[in-house]
């Protein structure tokens, strides 16, 4: 393993981590399309996908590649949400933008499953009994044990009740006229989906009660209506995140819900109207303090990491539920840095047969029988409430760490307000006085921290006496949070990495694993911050860590490398260099960046090739004889890397340009070239970046091909299904030599163009196809054998163009298939393109 090097002067970095930096570049979600359909079965909104882009100058390029257009530009996340054309399917768009190397990821608009309450058991059994003489006014508050068990009387007898704190209810919609909610709701909410602010005379969306009850376990009011909740002097800002149809929520929804917990109204320019409220948050402060997530799954999202970083940046405190699944895995948003991560406890102190476990958790709390609020049927019924009447305030017994989680966001708020207000602490301060101050149901078996309930069971009153005692002077307030950006670049040539995977281990000062911390995971992609190489973990721990960083993982022709090495970090910002030794692809033909030295190509050939430089910029000559009359085409395919290809032909003097493309038919950055000769002589081929720029990874092809031939038709039959492909008749395919370049056409109706080619074993085909139109046709490229069975395949290469390489293991015939994409079904397309076969050159 190499050894960690750390670098310390990264200003450009550090100085970009204050909060508030950058506002959202977007207009109000659902602007476009309103609420668009979803996909129940493939569990994604239908026509869309995000797109984590490298630069906001890369995003007309990827629309066009798409035929897409713009909803909404993410600006803070360096992501987009983009709608699809009518006849692109997600899975499509997602195989175009695979290989682009201006695109960071790319996911569908996936649904998220809100968790389902975990049935109830023995409502009138553990944990449930009157409390004699209860000081209290609420008529239900006897059967709130969580308030016994995270001793939050405590907490309200020094005469805090999270006044002043606004706490978001990230979840479903809320029923926000509940009576028992009604006076502590902050307005104007906002409803992520839709793009609408949530205002008092709202309708509700007639789906969905999960947010109703976790709003009331954080902060439902102290009156003569049931129950209370634990902040009940917080204001709960609702930010509804489901889907208004289906009630799933969905990944825009969960982003524009975070813009606005940042930065409310304003994130998306909507004015807010009379009898709606308002609020400007204090300079430097978010729009609410502490979110509540109630939320996540098993998959990773990088949006949703981004998300979280971008909140943690701008000072909001982060809560989340462990998940029910119960399991030890990657839960997601529950395994991200900064987070307080809650697991759900019975009466009795144990933790639930539901609630996930792990090294994650940070604390605990009450997740079984919780009687709360819950969304009144007349509001089911009558999104308006036209129906409800006075004496209508349900509460229903219900379960999960969806529950656990708002306890814990209430009891955050509670710190807050003791310690001095919103702003008072950072996320960290607020995670180390919880676990601090828990107390452990385990530690007869269990001491310290345990993978059941983490650090103990929330103790609203320790917390709270805490918290005053530091804003009192008495007690030092705890370490603040530690930010740690971690670059990581190429060893040779400085080049960041993104797609590289960087874990932070917790250890002592001599280098053991504290068994009781968990493993801090990540990857390098960037945010809008930051550049391509960097990882982030925002608000972790002061202390020791061994960082493991691995890759890259999305470099064609790179073999990973590893680093490891131990840091010290303190409160504050720490930024550092990991240079992996790779080993990089090397060009073959090098030395060639003259004429004098340029490398001898044959036409019928493919060449590939890097344009790469120790210093300055590199410039790949190649010296090709041509025949006069002959016409050969000059195509240029980007295989790694984002360099703007340009393709010079120079006459035989070496100095007279020929011909020039920078853009191959001005949709994509590769360059083509057709050239009929004039005499018989030797002419240049230069291929340089128009970027100007060079790096390890701007790996190429050129081919060249020749002679020109045209298509003649009919040339074989086929039945296409989508990507499917099948009856493939080849009985008039028509016959063309390797080398050649053909000119044809797909035609409406269904039409395949089937070519037969005769191939050596151990040699590579180069089969590559050029439109003349962006995505018209949409192709396909197959090979099949002699048998008519399929040996090579592929949809999208670059944009919707194809390409493929196939090393035969039996000399013969063999054929190679044109078609477009989903031909059979409605949606093929029809245009003009060219085939080049040609063999790839293996120096």
């Amino acid at each position: 393993m190499k050894k960690l090097l750390y670098l310390t002067g990264l200003l450009v970095l550090l100085a970009a981590c204050s909060t508030g930096v950058v506002s959202p570049k977007t207009g109000a979600p659902g602007g476009n399309d309103g609420a668009p359909s979803v996909d129940l079965t493939k569990q994604y909104v239908l026509g869309q996908v995000i797109i984590g882009y490298r630069d906001a100058a890369d995003l007309d390029a990827i629309l066009n590649a798409l035929g897409g257009s713009l909803i909404d530009d993410w600006t803070p996340l360096k992501a987009a949400l983009v709608k699809l054309p009518d006849s692109m399917s997600v899975e499509k768009a997602l195989g175009i933008l695979e290989r682009r190397d201006d695109v960071r990821y790319a996911t569908p608009n996936r649904l998220v499953k809100e968790p389902e309450p975990v049935s109830t058991v023995n409502t009138t059994g553990t944990g449930i009994g009157a409390l004699a003489d209860s000081p209290y006014s609420d008529p239900d508050f006897d059967k709130q044990w969580m308030h016994r068990q995270m001793n939050t009387p405590e907490a309200w007898d020094a005469g805090v009740t999270g006044a002043g704190v606004r706490i978001a209810i990230h979840d479903d919609f809320i029923d926000h006229t509940h009576p028992d909610l009604q006076a502590n709701i902050a307005y104007p909410g906002f409803y992520g989906t839709t793009g609408e602010l949530i205002c008092p005379d709202t309708p509700h969306n007639g789906l969905g009660t999960h947010g109703t009850s976790v709003a009331g376990t954080a902060a439902a009011v102290a009156n003569d209506i049931g129950g209370r909740g634990i902040a009940y002097g917080a204001s709960i800002v609702p930010i509804a995140i489901d889907h208004p149809v289906e009630g799933y929520l969905t990944l825009s929804g969960i982003v524009y819900g975070g813009f606005f917990a940042v930065d409310g109204p304003s994130a998306f320019g909507l004015s807010v109207p009379d009898g709606c409220g308002g609020y400007t948050p204090p300079p430097g402060r978010p729009y609410v303090d502490v979110l509540n997530m109630s939320w996540g799954g098993g998959a990773y999202d990088q949006v949703i990491k981004d998300l979280m970083d971008w909140m943690l940046m701008n000072g909001i405190v982060l809560v989340t539920s462990a998940g029910n699944t119960p399991t030890t895995g990657f839960a997601e948003p529950a395994w991200h840095p900064g987070l307080i991560t809650v697991a759900a406890t019975r009466a009795d102190g144990r933790r639930t047969d539901f609630s996930n476990r792990g090294v994650h958790l940070d604390v605990a709390a009450p997740g079984q029988n919780i009687w709360v609020p819950t969304t009144r049927q007349c509001i089911l019924d009558d999104p308006t409430g036209a129906s409800c009447t006075g004496d209508e305030n349900d509460y229903t017994y219900i379960a999960g760490t969806s529950f656990s989680s708002p306890a814990t966001a209430g009891t955050a708020a509670l710190i807050l307000e003791a310690a001095g207000g919103p702003g008072s602490l950072d996320a960290r301060q607020v995670r180390a006085i919880l676990t601090q101050t828990a107390w452990d149901a385990n530690a007869d078996t269990l001491p310290g921290f345990d993978e059941d309930l983490g650090w103990g069971i929330v103790d609203a009153g320790a917390a709270v006496a805490k918290a005053l005692a530091i804003a009192g002077g008495s007690e030092p307030a705890p370490d603040a949070g530690a930010n740690v950006y971690v670059d990581v670049v190429d060893l040779t040539t400085g080049t960041p990495l993104p797609m590289t995977s960087v874990t932070l281990q917790p250890v002592d000062a001599d280098g053991n694993p504290l068994p009781d911390r968990p493993l801090l995971p990540t990857q390098t992609t960037g945010t809008g911050l930051f550049g391509d190489g960097t990882a982030m973990f925002l608000q972790i721990d002061p202390g020791y860590y061994r960082v493991m960083v691995g890759g890259p993982h999305k470099k064609s022709g790179v073999a990973p490398g590893t680093a490891e090495g131990i840091v010290q970090v303190s409160s504050g910002d720490h930024a550092f260099v990991v240079p992996l030794d790779i080993t990089l692809p090397s060009d073959p033909y090098e030395p060639n960046d003259d004429t004098a030295n340029a490398t001898p190509v044959t036409a019928g050939t493919t060449y590939k090739g890097i344009l790469q430089a120790d210093s300055g910029t590199d410039v790949d000559y190649y010296a090709l004889n041509v025949t006069s009359g002959q016409t050969y085409v000059l195509n240029t395919e980007t295989l790694s890397g984002n360099a703007d290809l340009v393709l010079t032909l120079l006459d035989d003097d070496g100095t007279t340009v020929i011909a020039q493309n920078d853009s191959n038919q001005d949709f994509t950055d590769d360059a083509w070239l057709e050239y009929t000769a004039d005499a018989d002589k030797t002419v240049y081929i230069i291929i340089q970046d128009a970027n100007g720029g060079s790096s390890p990874f701007n790996a190429y092809a050129l081919d060249i091909a020749s002679p020109l031939v045209s298509e003649t038709e009919p040339n074989g039959s086929a039945t296409v299904s989508g990507t499917t492909i099948s009856n493939v008749d080849t009985a008039s395919a028509q016959t063309v030599a390797l080398g050649t370049v053909v000119s044809a056409s797909i035609d409406p109706d269904g039409d395949d163009d089937i070519f037969a080619v005769t191939l050596t074993a151990g040699t590579t085909l180069v089969a590559d196809v050029e439109a003349y139109a962006s995505g018209a046709p949409d192709t396909m490229l197959a090979v099949y054998d002699s048998n008519g069975d399929q040996v090579a395949f592929n949809d999208d290469f670059t944009g919707r163009e194809s390409r493929l390489e196939f090393t035969p293991g039996t000399s013969g015939t063999y054929y190679v298939l044109v078609t477009a994409w989903d031909g059979d079904a409605g949606g093929s397309t029809t245009g003009d393109y060219v085939l080049s076969l040609t063999l790839l050159d293996t120096p």
